[in-house]
C-alpha cells in the first residue's frame, strides 16, 4: 500500500524498519526510511501469565527487575538491537514525541529505569 502511494508513511519501530525494508527492497522501489525525523510513541511489552500461576508471575517480575537493575537486561537488548539503534542515528534526527492514548499507566511512564531511551 505504501509502495502504491495509497498512504504517505507507515511508522515502524527501530527494530522493525531496517529488516523489513531490506527484505523487501526489490519490491519497494518507491519506499525509503525518512532520514531526518523519528516518531517517539511510548510502548511497553508485557509478559502475560495464567492467573493460576501467581508464583510464576512473581518470579518473572523479580527476575526481570534484577536484570534491569544490574544492567544485564540492557546488555541483552544491546545484543539484539544496538545495530538498529546505531543505524537509526537518532542523535541527528528531530524526534517528535507522540503521547500514546492507549497507554494509561502513567506511573510506568515516569519510571526512567524502564525506558530504553534513557540508555541511549
Amino acid at each position: 500500500m505504501l509502495n502504491k502511494q495509497r498512504f504517505d508513511y507507515l511508522p515502524r519501530a527501530i527494530y522493525e524498519v531496517f529488516d523489513e525494508l531490506d527484505i523487501r527492497k526489490g519490491h519497494l522501489a518507491n519506499v525509503v526510511i525518512e532520514p531526518n525525523i523519528a516518531l517517539y510513541l511510548p510502548m511497553v511489552t508485557y509478559v502475560y501469565v495464567s492467573k493460576t500461576e501467581p508464583r510464576l508471575a512473581k518470579r518473572l517480575k523479580i527476575g526481570l527487575e534484577k536484570l534491569l537493575v544490574s544492567g544485564e537486561l540492557k546488555t541483552i537488548l544491546d545484543k539484539y538491537y544496538q545495530e538498529d539503534i546505531k543505524r537509526a542515528d537518532l542523535k541527528n534526527r528531530t524526534i517528535i514525541e507522540i503521547p500514546n492514548p492507549n497507554f494509561t499507566d502513567k506511573a510506568v511512564l515516569k519510571e526512567n529505569l524502564y525506558w530504553y531511551k534513557n540508555y541511549l
